[in-house]
């Protein structure tokens, strides 16, 4: 999906009628963040998998965490060095790639069951 979103997103944009004043900064917003959609998909594996055996609030500070660098660097990229939706993109790329870290590194840790606790 994230090769079809990165390689097709004018197309794809096109057909669903998007206005052309719009075109040129949506398939650039789409082709970088549609290209690393599969982010998306490993989040949530590794969220499930802390919340499964309890750990409700490390899925949630992987959340948090990855939600702030997206607010923090979407103001630096936009107002500091003028990137638009380019800015914008990267800087939702980085966030998700944050919050899989966080994630994917708290479930690889060696927890103690709570029910072994």
């Amino acid at each position: 999906m994230s090769i079809i979103l990165a390689a097709f997103s004018g197309g794809m944009l096109r057909i669903v009628s998007i206005a052309p004043a719009l075109l040129e900064p949506a398939e650039i917003y789409l082709r970088i963040v549609g290209g690393t959609c599969f982010l998306n998909a490993l989040i949530p594996i590794f969220s499930s998998y802390l919340r499964v055996f309890g750990y409700t609030k490390h899925s949630l500070i992987g959340t948090v965490v990855g939600n702030v660098f997206n607010i923090i660097l979407n103001s630096v990229f936009l107002f500091v060095f003028n990137w638009g939706v380019m800015g914008v993109a990267v800087a939702t790329v980085i966030s998700r790639v944050v919050n899989l870290i966080i994630v994917a590194g708290m479930g690889g840790c060696p927890y103690k069951s709570k029910a072994e606790s």
